[in-house]
């Protein structure tokens, strides 16, 4: 099964999930085999997306198992760095290059963000694996926002070393930053403010790495409202990659627990909606958070009151509240504000 676009659908091909409107009524059929007709009808009630049957139903899992050999591969040699960069080495070594360069390559070519999400469903990590999954998610939201493969790239560096300031800081205050259930004191808290420039002096030393790298490094606890650290500018004076790797760092410690709560996948994307008014860039999250519940459709996901459903349809005004579909019954969370998405069950 796959997730296409009504604009490119072609006459033959066959519809895997039923189309229902919010209130459960059955507009297309699953098995429908899709002509003018039913292209012209998806039109006309605003659907862009729809699942078809695929000829060899594998695609997620050869997805998945090449973005976890890429991402594997990529966290080893990650560690290797942090540890030669911190005492002193001024160059970046040809292997990482490679694994970087393999890792954007599956990303940006797959359509299977649902495999994407699974290779970054980790816990309490570590330092390694929070810089990895910030660096996937980075280089989504750069691949939606159409930028080339060389911004891309960089991009990608910048969000694998946006943290390596923490070298600086020590093992002890790393294990408690980036495991969740600790929580830092204040004296704690002000060393961990000096990562960012710790990470941007680092980084501004090593050989032939761009300059955006650094500025990531330095700027991805800033805020819109000037309210971050370490230098509180506002908007306007960050750059627009620190930008996308602050919501990528967000989210992932939203996920991850570690902003003192465990939350949800659309529990945290209804965090940085909320979070876009003040503290990150509203288009961008806007832009985040519209991928990101897209591809939920047609998954599972477990709810408050017990029940498991699928996401069958997304509110354009609610995107975080959509309509589920459980065993028995229709849910509109948006009519059910009580009920809330606990988690998505990832099969």
């Amino acid at each position: 099964m796959k997730r296409m676009a009504v604009t490119n659908l072609k006459d033959g091909m066959r519809i895997a999930r039923e189309i229902a409107s919010p209130t459960g009524i059955l507009l297309i059929a699953a098995g429908t085999e899709v002509n003018q007709f039913t292209i012209n009808r998806l039109r006309n009630l605003e659907i862009e997306y729809v699942y078809i049957h695929e000829e060899i139903d594998a695609t997620a899992a050869i997805d998945y198992n090449k973005l976890k050999i890429r991402y594997g591969n990529l966290v080893q040699k990650l560690k290797y760095t942090f540890r030669t960069l911190r005492f002193g080495q001024k160059y970046i070594a040809d292997e990482l290059d490679l694994n970087i360069d393999q890792l954007i390559e599956e990303l940006v070519k797959s359509n299977n963000l649902m495999a994407c999400l699974k290779v970054i469903d980790k816990k309490d990590e570590g330092l390694f694996f929070h810089s990895a999954n910030v660096a996937v998610t980075s280089v989504l939201i750069a691949k939606w926002l159409n930028l080339s493969d060389e911004e891309i790239k960089r991009i990608a560096y910048g969000a694998l070393f946006h943290d390596i300031g923490m070298t600086k800081i020590g093992d002890y205050l790393i294990e408690k930053t980036y495991h969740s259930g600790y929580r830092l004191d204040r004296d704690e808290e002000m060393k961990i403010k000096k990562h960012s420039v710790y990470g941007y002096q680092l980084l501004s030393e090593v050989y032939g790495l761009s300059k955006d790298v650094a500025l990531i490094a330095l700027q991805h606890h800033e805020a819109m409202d000037g309210s971050g650290y370490p230098l509180k500018i506002k908007v306007g004076n960050i750059h627009p990659f620190s930008r996308i790797v602050a919501i990528a760092d967000l989210y992932d410690n939203l996920i991850s627990g570690r902003n003192g709560k465990l939350y949800g996948y659309f529990e945290a994307l209804e965090y940085i909606l909320d979070a876009r008014f003040q503290k990150i860039d509203h288009g961008l999250a806007l832009l985040f958070v519209k991928n990101m519940v897209n591809f939920y459709i047609g998954n599972r996901v477990s709810l408050s009151n017990g029940k498991v459903g699928e996401v069958i349809f997304i509110h354009n005004n609610h995107l975080t509240r959509p309509v589920i579909r459980t065993k028995d019954s229709f849910v509109d969370l948006t009519e059910n504000k009580n009920i809330q998405i606990l988690d998505v069950v990832m099969l």
